[in-house]
């Protein structure tokens, strides 16, 4: 049975999101070798993912039956009658998201699941359990989690199932880039903020973020973050009466003599000098 977790179950809800292409709405780790899940026949009105860890269980969906097994993942679409349960001698364990949106049928449908094909074997489990383990570990471990990196893991796990001719990327591209900027803006103020801060939220190398971020933006990854900084610091000397030191600690920028010779090189003004051409 399973052997990565030293719990049987870890769950989530995910409220106070509001985005209405896509949405992870739920998440959770069960092994219902210890834990007991629904097994009745039911209907959701939203999506689930699931991964199985260990063991086998069962899938009765649209007048079938599927037999499932470690590293099988299978997609229950919303507002269509189901019922999963586990194996009486072999039960299992797996991992879940729960989903809406208006994107989430087309999502599912690039990765090649549809109502005749609800169920698929990743052939390349290694790094998706690898991932899952280490995120519920430490969620586990804290009992917090970051919300872009749990979407990155989803959007991980749905990219070994993509059509040969099709990127992960391509099938939800701006989705992912969109993503990046959320999360560049909501901390990109922070003193240890940085690029390897980003990439490790959303398990993608340092290299690729830079290419396809520049693909799909036309600019740089740094230059947007910089970019971000500075029209804080535009907007906090605009609007008190902060030192430029202050404003450049509340910018996200931990050296100083840096901060200034950065401004200085986008507005060919020192920070004094810019205050007063606002007075002007």
């Amino acid at each position: 049975m399973n052997t990565l977790f030293d719990f049987t179950k870890c769950t989530s809800a995910i409220v106070d999101r509001h985005e209405t292409e896509f949405q992870l709405i739920g998440f959770g780790f069960v092994d219902t070798l210890k834990e007991q899940t629904d097994t009745f026949r039911r209907i959701q009105p939203y999506h689930t993912l699931h991964f199985i860890f260990s063991g086998k269980g069962h899938l009765e969906f649209r007048k079938q039956r599927y037999t499932l097994t470690e590293n099988s993942v299978f997609v229950i679409p919303d507002n269509i009658p189901f019922r999963y349960y586990p194996n009486e001698s072999e039960p299992w364990s797996y991992a879940f998201f729960e989903f809406t949106g208006s994107m989430s049928a087309t999502y599912l449908e690039e990765a090649g699941f549809s109502l005749k094909e609800c169920t698929k074997i990743c052939q390349n489990p290694t790094a998706i359990r690898e991932q899952l383990r280490s995120f519920f570990n430490a969620m586990h471990a804290s009992g917090t989690f970051r919300y872009q990196r749990l979407l990155s893991l989803f959007y991980f796990i749905l990219s070994h199932f993509t059509k040969p001719q099709k990127n992960v990327q391509t099938m939800q591209e701006d989705a992912f880039i969109q993503n990046v900027k959320n999360f560049i803006n909501a901390r990109c103020l922070e003193h240890d903020f940085s690029i390897d801060y980003v990439t490790d939220t959303f398990f993608i190398s340092h290299s690729y973020l830079c290419k396809i971020f520049k693909q799909k933006t036309g600019e740089t990854l740094i230059s947007y973050i910089n970019e971000r900084k500075m029209l804080n610091v535009e907007q906090l000397l605009k609007t008190t009466n902060l030192s430029a030191a202050e404003i450049a600690y509340m910018s996200g920028y931990t050296c100083y003599p840096h901060f200034l010779t950065c401004f200085k090189k986008r507005h060919n003004l020192t920070t004094r000098q810019y205050r007063e051409q606002l007075k002007k």
